[in-house]
């Protein structure tokens, strides 16, 4: 997608969905300040840091899967929401973290810091659910209801 159409839909022109308008217009990109933002800036790769937060305020995950989770990002989806609980068993986790899962099932969604050639392969392998992507971060959603999508947005 050439740089003009992402910025444009970065906008959200051209955006059916109202989850994935409020995504990519209210969620992904920074558009305010949330209350632990003082406390994440403190933080080194706050600007990642901050995005990790307004993905779990959004998708109110109740468990979380991520193979070696540094702690400060632990301690970032517990600002997000103190009910969260770590698991070590991908199967039984709602958000993904820095991990792909194999397959994304229904109600499950994924945060990947690296939309590089193991992201393009994990979203070419998805039957359902939206995707989103800046070039270099990914995050899927698969939801009930919500149709197969992807989306390349500036954020």
């Amino acid at each position: 997608m050439n740089p003009i159409t992402r910025w444009w839909r970065s906008k959200g022109h051209g955006i059916h969905s109202p989850f994935a308008f409020r995504m990519v217009t209210g969620v992904l990109p920074e558009r305010g300040r949330y209350y632990a933002y003082d406390d994440i800036e403190q933080l080194p790769d706050s600007g990642r840091l901050k995005l990790l937060f307004r993905v779990v305020c959004e998708l109110q995950p109740s468990t979380v899967y991520g193979l070696f989770m540094p702690d400060m990002e632990k301690a970032v989806i517990l600002m997000a929401d103190s009910r969260v609980r770590f698991v070590d068993d991908p199967e039984n986790a709602d958000l993904f973290v820095g991990a792909l899962p194999r397959e994304l099932h229904e109600g499950k969604s994924a945060l990947f810091w690296s939309a590089g050639p193991a992201w393009k392969e994990f979203r070419s392998r998805l039957t359902g659910g939206m995707t989103f992507s800046n070039g270099r971060v990914g995050l899927a959603v698969n939801r009930h209801g919500l149709p197969r999508q992807d989306f390349e947005s500036a954020f």
